[in-house]
């Protein structure tokens, strides 16, 4: 049987971290068996419903690269409908079935006598586990009550005989559940929409799902979806749940809790492939065979070759073998670390290179010095700015913030940022002897290596530091003490540029 896999969110909100590792895992899974990927969109609970949602999940998972072979935004489907509130019809008739088979019944407790019993079993220390009060009634009582217009919800009858159901995780192996422990749930509730355990049961038997990868969150409730596949006669799906996500501090990861949505992250400037990298790696290992190999390794290089190019690249290698039991630390550092490395390992005309550029440009558009450029910059103009600067910086949105200097002169006064009388001096002596040099020849472009070869002729005629003669071309044309390489920024900005803020360097410090 092909390999069919679902990702089933809920749309209350923005795709969170946790959602986008698990629509991964299982398109990584579904490529890997050449099976397919399908999205569904589980709105059952109506009152949590954001307006948008929907078209947001889609949205952030297609930036991402994941792409549905099968979901509401693809037309054609075999088992559509994919949206569980378009389907009401076949839960219901589902739920019938199970009442009339006797592993369901009808049970009529108010929402006050629910209540009274789960604040009782907290006070005494109990389990708030339904007391099966409506499973005791006669074919005749229930029958009244139906018939009066009582609203009754419908729950599952958890068997006495066998005593115990066994799951088989491809992740965590086998558990062994007591049923005296197994609450009778909920699956069709009063306002005739179904619990999640009915419909994704349904669902996933419907649209013949194969493997249904999850968060470990609901691997508890396994069990139940168990005796309802056993309930209808139907096959279950291989189960594999996936590691839960935690904080630094061992607490379990919060929605609330700092940028933790695709969105927000996409708006920091992290490219599709930066955020798949580092999310591919909570709670799984990437084999050695297909770590990137930087040519310029370093200590911290060499101890987290943890890199890939694009999800195409794990496909092949991914196995739910490795996939880890234990919590997977969510470390922020640790993408700060990989979106370094994937700026660094882009080259010009690489897919991740022009998806980073065109994020690069919206970014800009939201930096207020970028709408004040008389003339924008080319395209020919952002690559090479780019080039520079994604060797220096951590992330696109830093970039964007740090590269106003390319177009815009620093402040004439920058010379003197950090320096007292002495060092203001020096700085303008380094400047006035590049100066001289360059005016040498006007004819031909200034390269980096000219640049630094001026430099170090100056620094060694005045006897000074190399640093200081660098800093000095950097606050001169940048305004600032860091950045990417001078002698490559001058290269960029052209000798025009160059003298004409240097001069203005001197002259601001007078």
């Amino acid at each position: 049987m092909a390999v069919r896999v679902r990702f089933a969110p809920s749309p209350t909100g923005h795709l969170h971290l946790g959602g986008l590792r698990t629509a991964l895992f299982n398109y990584f899974f579904a490529r890997s068996q050449k099976g397919k990927f399908i999205l569904r969109i589980e709105d059952t609970d109506q009152s949590r419903l954001v307006p948008g949602a929907v078209d947001g999940l889609i949205r952030d998972l297609e930036w991402a690269g994941i792409h549905a072979d099968e979901g509401p935004h693809i037309e054609g489907g075999l088992h559509g409908p994919y949206i569980q509130s378009q389907r009401t019809t076949l839960y219901r008739d589902h739920a019938e079935d199970l009442l009339a088979s006797g592993h369901a019944y009808r049970c009529f407790c108010s929402t006050e006598r629910l209540g009274a019993l789960r604040s009782l079993a907290s006070r005494t220390g109990q389990s708030t586990s339904y007391d099966k009060h409506c499973r005791h009634l006669s074919s005749t009582e229930m029958q009244n009550k139906a018939a009066s217009g009582d609203p009754y919800t419908i729950r599952l009858k958890v068997p006495s005989s066998p005593e115990a159901t066994t799951i088989h995780d491809l992740v965590y192996g086998s558990t062994t559940f007591m049923h005296e422990f197994i609450d009778d749930q909920v699956l069709m509730k009063s306002d005739g929409f179904p619990t999640y355990h009915l419909a994704n049961v349904v669902d996933d038997h419907d649209m013949k799902i194969t493997h249904v990868l999850r968060g470990e969150e609901w691997r508890a409730s396994t069990p139940k979806h168990i005796l309802l596949y056993q309930a209808f006669g139907w096959e279950p799906p291989q189960f594999a749940h996936l590691p839960l996500l935690i904080n630094p501090d061992r607490t379990k990861l919060s929605k609330r809790a700092g940028a933790m949505f695709v969105s927000q992250l996409r708006e920091q400037g992290f490219t599709p492939q930066m955020l798949c990298n580092f999310v591919a790696l909570l709670g799984w290992t990437l084999p050695e065979t297909m770590v990137e190999v930087d040519p310029k390794p370093t200590a911290i290089a060499n101890a987290l070759q943890d890199v890939f190019a694009d999800l195409d690249s794990v496909v092949a290698a991914f196995d739910l073998s490795q996939v880890h039991v234990n919590p997977a630390v969510v470390n922020m550092d640790k993408l700060g670390f990989l979106a370094k490395r994937h700026l660094r390992m882009m080259h010009p005309g690489d897919a991740e290179y022009v998806a980073a550029l065109e994020q690069l440009n919206a970014l800009l558009e939201n930096q207020p010095w970028f709408g004040d450029l008389p003339i924008k910059p080319t395209p020919t103009e952002m690559q090479a700015a780019f080039n520079l600067a994604k060797d220096t910086y951590d992330s696109l949105q830093s970039i964007s913030a740090n590269l106003a200097f390319f177009w815009q002169n620093p402040p004439t006064d920058s010379i003197q940022c950090g320096g007292d009388r002495d060092v203001i001096l020096t700085r303008v002596n380094v400047l006035k002897h590049v100066q001289k040099l360059m005016h040498q020849d006007v004819s031909t472009p200034l390269t980096a290596q000219q640049l630094q070869t001026f430099l170090k002729d100056v620094c060694k005629s005045l006897n000074i530091k190399p640093k200081v003669g660098m800093i000095a071309m950097r606050l001169a044309l940048t305004g600032s003490q860091s950045g990417p390489s001078i002698a490559k920024v001058a290269e960029v900005l052209g000798r025009d540029t160059v003298l004409t803020r240097v001069q203005a360097a001197i002259e601001g410090a007078q």
